[in-house]
């Protein structure tokens, strides 16, 4: 697993209105201030995180603390605007869009604007460009091995692929398993009497898991065609019964692909998205009476096409064995007990 990286989906993202979160060990001295935020095509509510990274020396073991009291606003260029609001608390505090206010719209562009004790950061404007289509997804069962996956699933996708109109794309993707508590494992475990269960609701659940890795394309510089955009390992938990895929394809800017470019250079390279000053990943917020002040994160606007399917599990080779949960599964991370709509 990437060190210091950790990217939330989206769902990432069930509402495809949360933004990829880092946490990172700035590894400056000096604090910087990290904004990132995106506004999609799809259903808000959007959020905005800012946070102020710790010096390098910082001791408590946390790499950034949130900003309170931003004021926040998404602004589009035909005069619409919203300020956000602020939801949660510590480290969760983000600044978030109503699920009826501003909602992106493929043409227009839009621009973050936080003021923070009279000091004021924008984005670079965002145009959102169509996100195209996705011709084709598919799941190849791979065997061979990796260092970090055993067998896998690799997942190809086919989208428009014109050299000559430039477009640059972000895939990020959102998986979904069953699975079952074993009663009487729990009672083994928790000294009860197998003839009063577990309450029913801990007796199955619904787990997503979601894509860690930046995957990015540029249609003049990608053949986007049979194009590999995740590999989603095979294990007894995720695939002992079937298992859901949704692939979103987003839309973004020259400038936002740049940024995710960066870092993942940097993270192949030293295992952090921000590496020692001076040459931390460039994004697109600035300060608008200072130049000097560098700005860390990213804000984006981009269309968003999906594609979702179930994988066949009748490609997978090896016999999995039956997984043995016997605790409340809604202790697994990422798990609800409420049925997916899309689940049959």
């Amino acid at each position: 697993m990437v060190k210091n990286l950790t990217l939330f989906l989206i769902p990432v993202i069930s509402s495809l209105g949360c933004v990829d979160e880092f946490d990172f060990d700035s590894g400056h001295e000096t604090p910087r201030l990290v904004i990132e935020g995106q506004i999609t095509t799809a259903p808000g509510p959007y959020t905005v995180k800012i946070t102020q990274s710790r010096a390098f020396s910082s001791t408590d073991g946390t790499g950034f603390v949130p900003v309170k009291e931003a004021i926040v606003e998404i602004s589009d260029n035909a005069g619409n605007k919203e300020t956000l609001t602020p939801s949660g608390t510590g480290l969760d505090l983000v600044y978030k869009t109503s699920s009826s206010g501003i909602r992106g719209d493929a043409g227009k562009s839009y621009t973050l604007t936080v003021t923070i004790d009279g000091n004021t950061y924008q984005s670079i404007p965002q145009k959102i460009e169509p996100a195209g289509k996705i011709f084709d997804l598919r799941a190849a069962y791979m065997t061979e091995g990796m260092p970090e996956f055993g067998d896998y699933f690799d997942i190809r996708i086919d989208t428009e692929d014109n050299p000559d109109n430039r477009k640059y794309y972000r895939w990020d993707w959102t998986g979904t398993y069953e699975i079952h508590t074993e009663w009487w494992r729990y009672c083994e475990n928790h000294c009860c009497t197998c003839l009063i269960p577990p309450p029913d609701c801990c007796s199955v659940c619904w787990v997503n898991t979601f894509s860690r890795d930046i995957t990015i394309a540029d249609s003049q510089t990608s053949r986007l065609s049979d194009f590999s955009i995740a590999k989603v390992d095979v294990n007894s938990f995720t695939f002992y019964m079937k298992h859901h895929l949704k692939v979103n394809q987003y839309s973004i800017s020259k400038d936002v692909y740049a940024f995710w470019d960066s870092a993942k250079e940097q993270i192949e390279k030293t295992g952090s998205i921000f590496d020692n000053a001076p040459s931390s990943v460039k994004g697109n917020i600035y300060h608008i009476a200072d130049s000097t002040e560098r700005v860390l994160g990213v804000f984006s606007a981009s269309d968003i096409v999906s594609r979702e399917f179930f994988f066949d599990n009748d490609q997978i080779t090896r016999q999995l064995t039956r997984p043995k949960w016997f605790d409340d599964c809604q202790n697994i991370e990422n798990s609800t007990t409420e049925k997916p709509e899309f689940w049959d």
